[in-house]
């Protein structure tokens, strides 16, 4: 089991308006980087999931649904907020 913490919404909430940027002058970005981006989040359970390593197991066996079975099972092992 591994706890996340996640830099987006699991749910979606009414409509948000964009966020204000301001004119600060700074030429970089920070971010908490103790937090998942969905990008992220999909590259760890890629790998969770073992998709990243090549097997013979894996022949002719790429299909969609076998990688969606994958994904869902790595899934399950990960908790956001407490939850599954």
């Amino acid at each position: 089991m591994a706890a996340l913490k996640l830099d987006f919404s699991l749910s979606k909430v009414g409509s948000r308006s964009a966020p204000v940027g301001g004119s600060s002058g700074a030429d970089s970005i920070a971010g908490d980087t103790k937090k998942l981006s969905l990008r992220s989040l999909l590259h760890y359970l890629w790998h969770k999931a073992e998709l990243t390593v090549w097997t013979a197991r894996w022949a002719g066996k790429r299909h969609w649904w076998n990688i969606r079975w994958h994904l869902i099972e790595a899934a399950r092992q990960m908790t956001v907020k407490g939850g599954r």
